[in-house]
């Protein structure tokens, strides 16, 4: 049983290399992909909020001078 254990620890040490590219691009393409949906959410509602808020001013000042 001892002999099983020490081939498998001997297997996973080999293989942690491995395991840390994999774990390392994965995570790299969570946060890519949490971005990505960051900046599709965010960056309309951003575009809007300021565009509109120049249009209301626009808007506002032609009252004014009236």
């Amino acid at each position: 049983m001892e002999k099983i254990w020490e081939n498998f620890n001997a297997l996973t040490e080999k293989t942690t290399g491995i395991w840390d590219v994999i774990l390392t691009i994965f995570v790299k393409a969570v946060q890519i992909a949490f971005f990505i949906c960051f900046a599709a959410i965010f960056l309309p509602a951003y575009l809007i909020v300021t565009y509109t808020h120049k249009l209301w001013a626009k808007m506002l000042t032609d009252l004014l001078k009236l």
